[in-house]
């Protein structure tokens, strides 16, 4: 868990469901456990990289092709401001039938927090559980926009939160109260003044490009590597031709080497 909340995202969600089991664990997570380590082993170190200059405008980071000829694509640079990527799953618990909410804060288009929780209560629906991902994610933004003011790094433009479900992006636009979502009420409104005061701003993202998806469900090697590779910078890592990148493989190499001799003790 302290690997997990320091640098590696992409342990988050076998983290979380581990920690389901620690009261009564059983066979079946200790080899989960097992293949975690062994995932440990082959990817010691991937660190998060924040570039050391102003982030400049580059072509596309993140992308996805979901149909011969087409594509769908995120663009890596937001400015001086802040990207939040709030998702949610749907009663993944078959015990509970709670919700996990999944949520990066990425500024200057790297992470520098990230949160995985399953949600307290039982949602009757997708919008609700989305809607307190939601509003996890809106109320953390402001926070840390009142930190970055504090300092002396106030944000030039509201922050952004990256959604991918539109019933739920339009019942803050709108605060419109329906029946399914009354229980709603508060959170929803505190998203809707928020909104109307300008701190954050809700963008569409499809279900494919949304970074925090790996934190909510399994996913394949290829689509969490593409995601947790674009969180923690990696665009932004030295050139292969500078010492600092000599000095990166150099770490690795001496971490796999002392991992190696340890197993064979």
């Amino acid at each position: 868990m302290h690997i997990t909340q320091v640098s590696r995202p992409d342990l988050a969600y076998s983290v979380m469901r581990f920690a389901g089991f620690m009261a009564c664990p059983n066979l079946p997570i200790f080899e989960a456990i097992h293949l975690t380590l062994c995932y440990l082993f082959h990817h010691p170190h991937l660190p998060i990289m924040y570039p050391s200059k102003q982030a400049k405008q580059s072509p596309l980071y993140l992308q996805t092709h979901w149909r011969t000829g087409f594509a769908e694509y995120l663009p890596g640079d937001y400015g001086d401001g802040l990207a939040s990527f709030a998702d949610a799953d749907f009663a993944r618990c078959l015990r509970s039938r709670c919700s996990v909410s999944a949520n990066f804060y990425l500024l200057n288009g790297v992470l520098i927090s990230s949160s995985c929780k399953k949600q307290p209560t039982t949602s009757l629906h997708s919008s609700g559980a989305e809607l307190t991902s939601l509003h996890r994610a809106g109320f953390k933004s402001s926070l840390l926009q009142t930190f970055l003011q504090s300092i002396g790094n106030p944000l030039s433009s509201p922050a952004v939160i990256f959604e991918d479900n539109q019933g739920t992006i339009k019942l803050i636009h709108t605060q419109h109260f329906t029946d399914t979502v009354r229980h709603f009420d508060v959170k929803l409104a505190w998203l809707h003044e928020n909104f109307l005061r300008h701190t954050f701003q809700v963008a569409y993202s499809k279900s494919a490009l949304m970074l925090v998806d790996c934190c909510t469900k399994p996913v394949n090697g290829s689509l969490l590597f593409q995601q947790i590779s674009f969180a923690i910078g990696v665009r932004f890592y030295p050139d292969p031709s500078t010492k600092h990148y000599v000095d990166l493989l150099l770490t690795e190499f001496s971490w796999n080497y002392r991992l190696a001799s340890a197993s064979k003790v």
